[in-house]
């Protein structure tokens, strides 16, 4: 690997806690970028050790030639840093994937973690990444739904609930400072998935905790006076309604979860990068 020696120096650096210097004896920082950095390093191959392959394939969709690749093998294999999922047809396939891994995996000196791996039917469900992917019965027959899991929905009101918290005494416009950045960051990355309603929901979690801090804001004052002070007639063009948190500060407002339109992932073709230059329109386009 040529930055090997970069590598090492990073792991040797030692680390500052309340302005004293420690030594690095082991292990990788917590929370740094090189732990999953090293993991995607090496798991790179993992496909080719469970003998998955692509082969290129053209196609004609309404009068254009479009190429892709098909998937070939007993296999898939779906990996972020030290995280992966391993599908297959038959539970006789998937059982044997441990032990098929077993030497891949101590070659690199990694371990199957046993409290983290499971094997599962897609009717069940599992969690990857914050989303729940899980098939169900429809009207159309079985499809696959990708949903916020019910850990990431906790983790975002745990948030929520949080930063209302540290905000009591505040003005309003420094809570609204505060949740906006969350609220549109958790909704930029649920969006690609069935959430519609999750959003709903969100928003309603949301308006509780604001209505509890504005009682608590203004203990003297009617709910009148607070909704005439914090909800005036909203209108930017793109959104209407009566019920917006508006804070005292120019044009600033409370975004609401459901504002954010649900936009499927388009996937990207077969092992297409953004650090290959012959790509950049591509990656551009997208």
């Amino acid at each position: 690997f040529p930055l090997i020696k970069l590598v090492e120096r990073y792991l040797k650096a030692g680390y500052v806690v309340n302005g004293v210097f420690n030594k690095t004896t082991s292990g990788t920082p917590q929370g740094g970028l090189l732990s999953p950095l090293l993991a995607n390093i090496a798991l790179t191959g993992l496909e080719d050790y469970l003998n998955i392959s692509y082969k290129k394939r053209t196609q004609i969709r309404n009068g254009e030639t479009k190429e892709f690749h098909e998937t070939k093998g007993k296999y898939r294999v779906t990996r972020y840093a030290d995280d992966f999922v391993i599908f297959a047809r038959t539970r006789e396939d998937i059982e044997k994937v441990p032990e098929i891994l077993e030497n891949y995996l101590s070659e690199r000196g990694l371990v199957l973690a046993e409290d983290k791996t499971r094997i599962t039917h897609i009717s069940e469900g599992f969690d990857f990444l914050g989303f729940n992917f899980r098939q169900y019965k429809t009207n159309n027959g079985l499809k696959c739904l990708i949903k916020p899991s019910k850990d990431s929905i906790k983790n975002f009101k745990a948030k929520v609930s949080e930063r209302v918290k540290w905000h009591h005494g505040d003005n309003v416009d420094k809570l609204i400072d505060s949740l906006n950045p969350l609220i549109i960051g958790t909704a930029n990355y649920w969006k690609p998935t069935v959430a519609k309603k999750i959003f709903s929901d969100m928003d309603n979690y949301i308006w509780n905790k604001i209505y509890k801090f504005l009682r608590r804001l203004h203990p003297n004052k009617g709910w009148k006076w607070i909704k005439r002070k914090y909800f005036p007639e909203y209108d930017d063009g793109y959104h209407r309604g009566k019920w917006i948190l508006t804070g005292p500060k120019e044009e600033n407002h409370l975004i609401k979860m459901s504002w954010t339109k649900i936009k499927r992932h388009k996937m990207i073709i077969h092992n297409y990068s953004p650090y290959d230059k012959s790509k950049e329109d591509y990656f551009m386009n997208r």
